[in-house]
């Protein structure tokens, strides 16, 4: 089997069942489609098995987001090249099929739009494809499930170009990517990523701080002390709200000191090593 494509959701049966849709209609031979489910509240994995009974469905034990959903992926794939699709992905008929024939050695990334036509950024994990022979560098670390969700693709990428993996971008490809907000609670969405990003942002602070170039542990203490001053600003300035989201990361981070330094452990023991 030459592809698998690995497809993590949340709360998104029509979306995935559309693009699952344009993947088949591709006609590409050797391949299987793995959608994820993260415990989705509305039948994903019901109505999924209903519609396309050739596609596997896994269905997490509970809400893990997307960093467990594509590790789940990469362990449960039977292919030489994995492809990654976000479930809000779309495509007109015969771009994957292009994409993924014209794959060269490494992390491939073809032309990726909002759907109001806007550039997105380029080197993302909604869609790219990699070899699994170049995951074995990774020795079973692939995606952070610290991080979880809003961060995760960064910090798998910063190891992968650590690995010296090449980075191959296709710009005759071009792949939308939906808008998409939770209509049901907006505010609750917002929030969530809000504090997600935060959180994690003063996670990988921490985690790589003298492991890379420009991760310093002053770069560290001063993300740490913004975070703080921002919690004290938006108490005077009675957001109270914004300021519990930032100080729950900086708690999170607090509780969680001995989970990230074995994370760096890991790191320093993987091939790259002697190039941090």
């Amino acid at each position: 089997m030459k592809f698998s494509f690995i497809i993590p959701t949340f709360n998104r049966k029509e979306l995935t069942a559309n693009l699952i849709n344009q993947i088949i209609n591709e006609q590409i031979p050797d391949s299987e489609i793995l959608v994820i489910d993260d415990c989705s509240g509305e039948g994903t994995p019901e109505f999924l098995l209903n519609n396309f009974p050739s596609v596997r469905v896994l269905v997490n034990d509970k809400r893990r987001f997307a960093a467990h959903s594509r590790n789940r992926g990469i362990r449960e794939s039977r292919a030489d090249t994995l492809v990654f699709l976000d479930s809000d992905i779309s495509f007109n008929k015969g771009v994957l099929k292009e994409f993924i024939t014209d794959l060269k050695a490494g992390c491939n990334f073809p032309d990726i739009k909002w759907i109001d036509g806007t550039e997105m950024f380029k080197c993302t994990t909604s869609i790219f494809a990699i070899q699994r022979d170049l995951l074995r560098g990774f020795k079973g670390y692939y995606f952070d499930e610290n991080i979880g969700i809003y961060g995760e693709d960064h910090d798998f990428f910063l190891r992968a170009a650590l690995l010296k993996i090449n980075y191959i971008f296709n710009d005759r490809c071009v792949f939308i990517h939906e808008k998409l907000y939770d209509d049901t609670n907006p505010k609750k969405y917002s929030s969530f990523k809000y504090y997600m990003c935060y959180k994690n942002s003063l996670y990988m602070s921490l985690k790589y701080f003298g492991l890379l170039e420009g991760f310093t542990f002053s770069r560290f203490i001063i993300r740490l002390i913004k975070n703080c001053c921002l919690v004290i600003l938006n108490i005077f300035s009675f957001n109270f709200k914004k300021a519990n989201l930032i100080f729950s990361g900086i708690l999170w981070n607090v509780k969680n000191a001995r989970r990230c330094l074995k994370e760096r452990s890991i790191i320093k023991e993987l091939p790259y090593r002697a190039c941090l």
